[in-house]
């Protein structure tokens, strides 16, 4: 049972990806305007369910800083396995720091060739400083034609570290 959750609520677009609903969104679970159903959110992908931004009647970072987001969080815990909460960029909104600490673990999102590497250590230095564990890296529009890689196949290409 896993759950996406769109969280970005200024700049939504889970719902592109996982199509809209017609389910109250996370604005509107947070702002009490709705009680959390969960067959609402079941997508037609058998386990998988999604919460859309909704409608924000409040500052984002309010709403997903205020107890309502931790109570909310702990409600969704008891229905599914594994809750993937998708935010704004860390440095470009408070949302995802104020977000982070309620959350189990982080994932960065880096854009090849288009974050730098004092971002990426500004990013992983935000989210340490609100006591927040960093997993992983998701590397994002990287174009394997251009990065030298050694083996190659017709949709897939790597290159190995320390290769002599």
């Amino acid at each position: 049972r896993t759950l996406v959750v769109d969280a970005d609520m200024r700049r939504p677009t889970g719902h592109t990806l996982l199509g809209p609903s017609s389910a109250p969104g996370l604005g509107d679970l947070l702002a009490g305007r709705h009680d959390f159903q969960p067959k609402a959110y079941e997508l037609d992908l058998a386990g998988l369910s999604f919460i859309p931004a909704g409608e924000v009647s409040a500052p984002p970072s309010e709403l997903l800083g205020g107890p309502a987001a931790r109570s909310l969080l702990e409600t969704l815990r008891t229905h599914y396995d594994v809750i993937f909460v998708d935010s704004p960029p860390v440095l470009a909104v408070p949302d995802a720091v104020t977000l982070a600490p309620l959350c189990d673990a982080a994932l960065t999102v880096v854009a090849a060739g288009r974050t730098d590497r004092p971002q990426l250590a500004q990013t992983q230095g935000a989210l340490a400083a609100v006591g927040t564990r960093v997993t992983g890296v998701i590397l994002t529009h990287f174009n394997t034609t251009k990065s030298g890689s050694s083996y190659r196949y017709p949709s897939y290409g790597y290159t190995r570290a320390n290769e002599s």
